[in-house]
């Protein structure tokens, strides 16, 4: 099969050594749902302190390369692949908070918008890691600042302002310091993602790649879980968060607003919780019944092959342990997406 794109990068010609494309769109679906729901747990367990920005990497890898493939079938490829993807992170993961969804959702609109807008496929690519990585970072920004507000902010410039007295070097807001770095840093690991997804589409045009990567896989007996264990670790950081900042309020600065920044956070929680995530998770919950109940083939293959690429990440992992930690990390997402498009079923 052949399947042509014209942007400025290049005629991206699929050779006919690669998979039927239909098929590589729905392995790549699935493996996108499962780093939504699963590849976090098979990394955490080889103690891999940045999973959140190699879920994040993989998908908005997957995105190009779907983009790639579909010619000008990529809006609705991109859509259909987002759709599947959330009605099968809600049935693994349901107990995933709707900020969760979120992310996705715009990690596969913004795909949609920047390739619609750009034709070049390069550009295109560039702009969309960039932004759904800046987006990552500002997205956990502005939860702690509606959460805690202005108090966080004032509590990390007093820390920096103690520390750069103690080490006798000055330094102004440290807190507006802190959240530019984090999100230069998103920023440049976007890029980088950009960079690996752009070589990656001409890799999958190279014959010699195939024999690598076509290997009989034995489905995986093991279920996708740990969502639950990872969400309370994140309601255990924002407690801990919370106490400093009652510490701080009332034993450093010797004031109410302790009281305050308390009501704040129960507000916020309860406007939340039982009223704003209600709304959304009826929301999801009809689209989720009406898309299962018009997409079962689509649905069906992407759930059938997805324990095989449970088995995929875990080699893909192993077989890449020995390199350097940034060289392990490319090259663990190239041979995760590889084997996962030339895969046999056992």
């Amino acid at each position: 099969m052949h399947v042509y794109i014209n942007d400025n990068f290049s005629k991206f010609i699929l050779l006919k050594a690669m998979v039927d494309s239909k098929i590589a769109i729905y392995r790549l679906t699935a493996l996108w749902a499962f780093a939504e729901c699963g590849i976090g747990g098979v990394l955490h367990a080889f103690k891999l302190p940045i999973t959140g920005l190699v879920v994040g990497g993989i998908a908005i890898t997957i995105l190009s390369i779907i983009r790639a493939l579909s010619g000008s079938d990529f809006r609705k490829n991109i859509l259909q692949a987002l759709a599947v993807v959330i009605v099968i992170k809600a049935t693994i993961t349901p107990h995933a908070g709707i900020t969760a969804y979120l992310a996705v959702a715009f990690q596969g609109i913004s795909a949609v918008i920047f390739y619609s807008l750009i034709p070049s496929f390069k550009i295109g690519t560039i702009l969309h890691c960039m932004v759904s990585m800046i987006e990552s970072a500002l997205q956990k920004v502005l939860v702690l600042l509606v959460l805690y507000g202005e108090t966080l902010l004032k509590a990390i410039d007093k820390l920096g302002s103690w520390v750069s007295s103690m080490l006798d070097v000055p330094v102004d807001t440290i807190s507006m310091s802190l959240i530019s770095g984090y999100t230069v840093f998103f920023a440049l690991w976007g890029l980088f993602i950009a960079w690996m997804a752009i070589r990656l589409t001409k890799v999958i045009q190279s014959v010699l790649n195939k024999e690598r990567y076509t290997i009989e896989i034995s489905k995986s007996s093991e279920t996708l879980m740990g969502a639950r264990r990872r969400k309370r670790k994140g309601w255990l950081i924002l407690l801990l968060i919370l106490v400093a900042l009652l510490i701080y309020s009332f034993f450093i600065e010797q004031e109410a607003n302790g009281w305050i920044l308390l009501f704040r956070v129960i507000v916020v929680m309860i406007v939340f919780y039982k009223v704003i995530g209600p709304l959304l998770a009826r929301a999801l919950a009809s689209f989720i019944k009406k898309y299962r109940a018009s997409n079962t083939s689509y649905m069906q293959y992407v759930l059938d092959a997805l324990p095989y690429t449970g088995v995929i990440a875990k080699k893909a992992w192993k077989e890449n342990n020995h390199r350097p930690f940034l060289g392990k990390i490319r090259h663990f997402m190239i041979d995760v997406i590889m084997y996962q498009l030339y895969f046999i079923p056992k």
